[in-house]
Order: structure tokens, then sequence, then C-alpha cells
């Protein structure tokens, strides 16, 4: 008997960790500032903190498996929310 794994046809890239790490990574990039982080470090090491943490919690995620499930779905979500809210505060600040 063949290896399933073998027949079965790739995960589209919007579909599995890698590229949905991608898309949320690009998105990130394309409305960052340059110096976000470093003020958010600075001025607030408690969301500094979360970002951190919340990145933590997407490589756990993606290490445990299932695929892109549920858990690696709401820890990219999150990561992605606490970013967009650290370069929010540093535009306010601006």
């Amino acid at each position: 008997m063949e290896n399933d794994q073998e027949n079965r046809p790739p995960i589209p890239d919007g579909l599995n960790p890698e590229g949905l790490f991608k898309i949320t990574a690009a998105a990130i990039s394309e409305r960052y500032e340059p110096g976000a982080l470093e003020y958010i470090q600075a001025h607030r090491p408690e969301l500094a903190g979360q970002i951190a943490r919340a990145f933590d919690r997407v490589n756990d995620q993606w290490a445990a498996g299932p695929p892109a499930g549920a858990g690696f779905k709401h820890a990219l979500r999150t990561w992605y929310n606490l970013n967009l809210e650290a370069i929010d505060v540093f535009k306010r600040a601006e």
C-alpha cells in the first residue's frame, strides 16, 4: 500500500501554516512604520510583552498541529491584532 501522504494534493498556501503566516506577516509589513516596535518597547513595554507572547503562541501552535487548526489561526490573529495596535499607538504618538 502506497503512503497516503504522497497521494494527497499539496495544501494551498492560504490554508497551510506557512502560507497563513506569510500572508499575515505581509499584511503587518504593509502597515508597519519604521521605529514603531522600538517605540512600543520603550513606551508601552506591556504591549511589547503581549506581542512577544503572542508570537510564542503562534510558534507553539504551529509546532503542535494540526496544520492551520483553530488554535493556530487564533494565535496568528491575536499576534496580528497586537501588531496593528502597536502601529496605531506609534502613529498617534507622532
